[in-house]
């Protein structure tokens, strides 16, 4: 972020406000954790959510921050065994993405739009 930041357009309001859009996964939620297990991969995406958090409130008024999960996608990390497929799971997160704005709170979405407790 520090290498693109300067690239970024600076608003002239929340409608043109920068979206920094950040691929995580629900597993780095504390309050969503009720199967345990995996430890590696949900401390490197809740580490992920916390840099989110963090850039979000540093770089308040000149880009706003969203956390997108991707669903359970059917991929070779799922063995194919996921809920949705790639292009549904894309689809919904630019949705999500273009939903916000400047104006927008910090959030943690999945690819319907949902909120994903912390």
């Amino acid at each position: 972020v520090q290498n693109f930041l300067p690239c970024l357009k600076k608003p002239s309001g929340p409608k043109d406000t920068p979206i920094i859009a950040i691929l995580s996964s629900k597993v780095g939620s504390v309050d969503d954790n009720g199967s345990g297990g995996a430890y590696a991969y949900r401390a490197s995406k809740g580490a992920t959510n916390i840099v989110a958090k963090s850039l979000h409130c540093d770089l308040k008024g000149s880009a706003t921050v969203i956390l997108l999960h991707p669903g359970f996608v059917r991929t070779d990390m799922t063995d194919g065994k996921g809920l949705i497929d790639k292009d549904q799971s894309v689809s919904g997160m630019l949705k999500a993405v273009e939903a916000t704005d400047g104006d927008s709170l910090f959030r943690f979405v999945d690819y319907k739009a949902c909120l994903i407790p912390w």
